[in-house]
């Protein structure tokens, strides 16, 4: 009976050794295209959010409990814009979103939101567009606030007041920062 026990745990140690080296082997194989990918969708939403997005540099300002980074596009010597990423705190937990605002009009540009943990068919509509559009063309100057009737504010997402509070909270604070810092 020992030398069954024995014989069966071996063959399970191989097997088990076998399929970790196997898995490791994958691991090594698909990371580089999974990461190129990734790099990839963000290009893509960093021109989402600021079309003339371009020679993005990481900006050296104070962060803050929202705001996660600060990439300046320069057109030139000249710098055309800035992709803000904050991460407010929604019902879910936490919401990373992109802010563009270009330099020379002073307005939003677009927003996406790259990552949330929204409730589904309710605080997750916060990544279709006929939410996040109604974000660009905003003026950095204007505070914005979420409405329920979508008069002179945001439209609240019906049923997730809270996730569209967060995203405007977030948006709010890139803004701010903006008027403060950038805005000449």
């Amino acid at each position: 009976m020992n030398k069954i026990m024995l014989r069966l745990s071996g063959t399970l140690l191989v097997l088990c050794a076998l399929c970790a080296t196997l898995l490791a082997g994958a691991h090594q194989v698909a990371q580089p295209i999974i990461d190129e990918r990734q790099e990839q969708d963000t290009l893509k939403a960093y021109i989402q959010v600021l079309p003339e997005a371009q020679n993005l540099q990481p900006v050296l300002a104070k962060k803050d409990k929202i705001i996660k980074s600060i990439l300046a596009s320069h057109a030139g010597t000249q710098v055309n814009g800035y992709i803000y990423t904050v991460e407010p705190v929604g019902y879910g937990g936490p919401l990373t979103i992109l802010v563009g605002i270009d330099q020379a009009s002073h307005k939003i540009t677009g927003i996406k939101i790259l990552a949330q943990t929204e409730t589904p068919g309710l605080g997750a509509k916060s990544t279709e567009p006929i939410f996040t559009t109604q974000f660009a063309g905003r003026k950095t100057a204007d505070d914005l606030v979420v409405t329920k009737n979508g008069q002179q504010g945001i439209q609240a997402i019906t049923a997730a007041t809270v996730t569209s509070k967060a995203v405007v909270h977030g948006v709010n604070v890139a803004r701010e920062h903006y008027q403060n810092n950038y805005n000449k």
